[in-house]
């Protein structure tokens, strides 16, 4: 019997949120620096704040502002055209007052031997086991601690041996191996990723290893790539080393991606644009370098968001 197809959509949530999926193939690869098309009618006031890739049999684990995870099927997420703002999350996820969704990872299964790392803004990391989020309940479960002030910057999945690479907004990065942090239960608070200077914070991390190429994009629409294996291992709890040069040109770091070779970069702007572009067509640079234009932005447009399509 021939296989069927996965059909691949992108998903989309606002700030305010509002949520939709949509087929990725409305997004066709672009060249690098265009200025990309709608993926989603923005309302005064709102901003794009994520845009991730997902299949429709996938769960997705939206990560809480009160550290806690509800669990959505992508099914059951409404499939809009590129134009439509979008359902309000609530109506698909009990929320308290308040509550926003800040993280979001999609999987399509809960295995034994995954870990979920969550990172939250002023540098705490922690990871719990997969699997002890396979059993959703109404108004989500708790997932991580959160200290007050602080709130969640991004969540991924690994297989608990990898390196970790954390960027911070300034243009910082640092890499250490992950067994330095060791698993928790799901209501843990986390021990120190990166020691961040007064006013920055964290802008996103990846899972990688030497094999792995790393895309650092900025608010201007600025991106560049650079092998994993150019940043060298150290202590966890450290300052880190200079990851992009020259933020007064490009804008404040946004994104870290792990994307190299054939994979493809999505790139969401707060205006509700997208670009996908190949990582190939961001050459590949040393550290402390500047990067290339790959989204070319509206007056009062920045980059928002960037994820690898699959």
């Amino acid at each position: 019997m021939e296989a069927v197809e996965t059909k691949t959509f992108l998903l989309a949530l606002t700030k305010m949120g509002k949520l939709k999926r949509m087929s990725l193939e409305e997004f066709g690869a672009q060249r690098r620096g265009g200025k990309g098309v709608i993926a989603l009618k923005i309302e005064e006031d709102d901003v794009v704040s994520y845009l991730l890739p997902a299949t429709e049999d996938d769960h997705l684990l939206c990560f809480t502002t009160l550290g806690k995870c509800h669990i959505l099927k992508v099914s059951d997420i409404p499939e809009l055209g590129r134009y439509a703002k979008g359902i309000l999350v609530s109506k698909l996820m009990e929320l308290e007052n308040e509550e926003r969704v800040a993280a979001v990872v999609s999987v399509s299964s809960f295995p034994e031997g995954l870990e979920v790392v969550m990172l939250t803004k002023q540098g705490m990391i922690k990871k719990t086991e997969l699997s002890k989020f396979a059993r959703p309940r109404a108004g989500g479960i708790k997932a991580v601690t959160i200290h007050e002030g602080d709130e969640l910057s991004g969540a991924r999945i690994s297989d608990g041996k990898s390196s970790i690479l954390v960027a911070t907004k300034s243009g910082r990065a640092i890499r250490f191996d992950e067994t330095l942090v060791r698993s928790t239960g799901r209501g843990a608070s986390g021990v120190k990723a990166m020691r961040l200077k007064e006013g920055d914070g964290v802008a996103g991390f990846l899972v990688g290893n030497d094999q792995s190429s790393a895309v650092t994009v900025t608010e201007g629409g600025f991106g560049k790539r650079t092998p994993m294996s150019k940043y060298r291992s150290s202590g966890r709890g450290g300052q880190g080393v200079t990851n992009i040069k020259s933020i007064e040109k490009t804008g404040a770091v946004v994104a870290l991606v792990g994307a190299g070779g054939e994979d493809e970069l999505l790139v969401g702007s707060s205006h509700g644009k997208a670009i996908v572009i190949k990582a190939q067509d961001i050459r590949e640079t040393g550290r402390a370098s500047t990067g290339v234009r790959i989204m070319r932005l509206d007056e009062g447009d920045k980059v928002v968001v960037a994820e690898k399509t699959g």
